[in-house]
Parts: C-alpha cells; sequence; structure tokens
C-alpha cells in the first residue's frame, strides 16, 4: 500500500473517487453539489478541475457504506457534515497530538477520582508523563471535544491507513445523527437503549479504497501507462457544508430515549 504520508498529500479526481468507493460519477456530482464532499482548493471556480484530498475519499467511502445500509440523503447529509466539521475543529488546533488529548482526559479524569497530586506525582516519574499541552488545554477539552479528537484521529491520521480494529456507531435519535467510537458503548451502557444503530467497521472501509485506488495506480506493476478516465473532471457547482456534532451523553441522560 501506498505510505501515509504519500496518500494523504495526493490529488484525486472525481472518477478516482467513484473507483476507491464504488459511488457512480453522477451520485458523487450530487453530493458535491449538495456539499456532502469538498474539493481541494483552486478547483472552486466555474470551468476549473475539481480535485479532492485524501479526506473526502475517507468521507465518501464512509457515506458510500451507510448508503448501502439504506441511509436516506437528509441523513448522508448531516453525517457527511459531522466528518467535514470534525476536520474543521481539528485544523483549528493543528498542534494538537493524540498522546495530547489522551493525556488530558486522563488529567480531566484523575482530578475528579479524588487524590489527584498523589496520582500525578506518581504519572510524572513514569514513561508516560503527562505533557504540558494536556494542561493547558483542560480548560476548553470537553466531552465533545474528546469525542470530536476521538473520531479525527480514527478517520484522519495515518493511522487511519494501518489500524485493523477501528469500529463506529452511527445512530439516528429523534432528528439528530451521531457518530461515536464502539468504545462508548462500553462508557456508557445508556446507549444500549437505543431502539438501532449502525456499526461500521471503519479501517476495513477506508483501507478498501486504497486497495482499489493501489490496483489503479500507474505505478503498480502491470497497470497501464494512461488511463483518461482517471483524469480529473469539470465540475461546475458550489458547495455548502454546515458543522452538525451530536454529544451522545444527551442521549445517555435520557437513558436512550
Amino acid at each position: 500500500m501506498t505510505s501515509p504520508q504519500i496518500s494523504m498529500t495526493r490529488p484525486f479526481s472525481r472518477k478516482q473517487l467513484s473507483a476507491a468507493t464504488g459511488v457512480p460519477g453522477d451520485l458523487l456530482a450530487y453530493w458535491i453539489k449538495l456539499g456532502l464532499l469538498r474539493p481541494m482548493g483552486g478547483g472552486d471556480g466555474k470551468g476549473k478541475h475539481r480535485q479532492f484530498g485524501f479526506q473526502a475519499v475517507h468521507i465518501a467511502a464512509v457515506l458510500a457504506e451507510l448508503g448501502r445500509y439504506g441511509m436516506n440523503g437528509a441523513s448522508l447529509r448531516r453525517a457527511a457534515a459531522t466528518l467535514w466539521g470534525i476536520i474543521d475543529f481539528a485544523r483549528r488546533r493543528p498542534d494538537i497530538t493524540e498522546r495530547d488529548t489522551l493525556d488530558c482526559a486522563d488529567l480531566k479524569l484523575a482530578r475528579q477520582a479524588g487524590d489527584f497530586e498523589d496520582w500525578l506525582a506518581l504519572r510524572q516519574q513514569g514513561k508516560a508523563a503527562i505533557g504540558a499541552r494536556a494542561f493547558e488545554m483542560e480548560s476548553w477539552f470537553d466531552d465533545t471535544a474528546k469525542l470530536g479528537f476521538e473520531l479525527y484521529f480514527d478517520m484522519f491520521s495515518e493511522r487511519s491507513f494501518t489500524d485493523r480494529t477501528t469500529r463506529w456507531i452511527v445512530a439516528i435519535e429523534a432528528d439528530a445523527l451521531m457518530i461515536l467510537p464502539e468504545g462508548m458503548l462500553i462508557e456508557l451502557p445508556q446507549l444500549m437503549g437505543l431502539p438501532s444503530y449502525i456499526s461500521l467497521n471503519v479501517s476495513n472501509i477506508v483501507q478498501l479504497a486504497w486497495a482499489r485506488l493501489e490496483e489503479l495506480s500507474p505505478d503498480r506493476p502491470g497497470a497501464a501507462t494512461h488511463d483518461r478516465s482517471l483524469q480529473p473532471q469539470t465540475e461546475e457547482e458550489d458547495h455548502d457544508s454546515r458543522y452538525e456534532c451530536i454529544d451522545p451523553r444527551r442521549i445517555a441522560a435520557r437513558g436512550g430515549k
């Protein structure tokens, strides 16, 4: 498989998105028009070739899988808005690492549990000492931020190319769509009271998309040296995507009702 560093910087055409996800080109064009998929900068104007980053590959793959489960267009739009919103959220904090978020979550739990000073002294003596940034994050790192970062690192970090066990729960409660790591069902057992939900193997979905792209790569032994079907397509529609993030604890507090 192409290294994450290369895949995360390459541009992709609409034809390549279609090949990676199995979504027909006309449906992808409709998704682009509605803002479910965002092109990279520089391809927004009329008559310009639109290209997409790796984030669009991952989001398109997840939307395609949700569509196979029968999720309607309105819910797909909510899912796309949530995922793009997570990207926007993380981009505003580019220096935050996954280790920082884990350290900060540990800090907040330890403060609630009591004996914090003893816990911290012991923690700082080991190899897993809490970094300075985690202390700086405490004032704003709430449950919604924790969830946003978890989903971001699951879906858009380098490990999204290599992990094998990342799973998400997608549920609709009333008119709200909720996306959360499967492990949160253990943290919040009240969520088991949801009438239904979709369990997605995000690792398989993302890596299958990259395997399909790898098969089309002109650098692959035996591949065609030039394939016009992979050239960027001209699109004229603008996009409009809104951020929507549902905190699952709001549902848990209602006992999953």
